[in-house]
């Protein structure tokens, strides 16, 4: 019979450089989320410029805020503010404390999510029916359909940018 030797986890063997940067690592994500989110704007304004259009035309500061305050709202509601609060302070560069806490912001992540994409349908509805009350104006109907239909650029954008985004954030923060 051979003596059979096992061998020292990883985590005990790793050289101090590696371990460095490890510790760094979270800081240079958030870095580099200010980075991805800058890449996304610039690029998409660009996109907008070349394809003709003006940024004012998609930039409907109503539709934002009715967005973000019913998402907001309803996060709040199901989850409470501290963990609203949590989760941004994870967002922005904080670890999770454990495993547990770690998979409540995921279900926060999911929850806005969600309610992200309702408050789109929502706003375009209030949108479309601000449109049906002006009928008898020919000239706010395309007008008044264009800033509903907005909602359906502002929204998925918050949904998955944001939600999507600070989901993956939560899972590689725990410590």
């Amino acid at each position: 019979m051979t003596n059979v030797q096992i061998a020292q986890p990883a985590a005990t063997t790793i050289p101090k450089p590696a371990a460095a940067m490890a510790a760094n690592e979270q800081s240079a994500t958030v870095v580099e989320r200010f980075l991805g989110l800058t890449a996304a704007i610039t690029l998409g304004i660009c996109c907008l410029q070349l394809e003709g259009g003006h940024l004012g035309d998609y930039a409907q500061v109503v539709t934002f805020a009715m967005i973000c305050s019913l998402t907001l709202g309803g996060m709040i509601m199901s989850h409470g503010p501290r963990l609203v609060a949590r989760l941004l302070a994870v967002s922005f560069g904080s670890r999770a404390q454990d495993e547990v806490e770690s998979q409540a912001l995921s279900s926060l992540c999911q929850r806005g999510r969600r309610l992200a994409y309702t408050a789109t349908v929502v706003q375009m509805i209030v949108g479309i029916v601000h449109v049906l009350s002006v009928l008898d104006q020919p000239a706010l109907i395309g007008p008044g359909l264009a800033v509903s239909l907005t909602a359906l650029v502002i929204g998925p954008l918050i949904a998955e940018f944001g939600f999507g985004s600070a989901q993956q954030w939560v899972k590689r923060s725990v410590q």
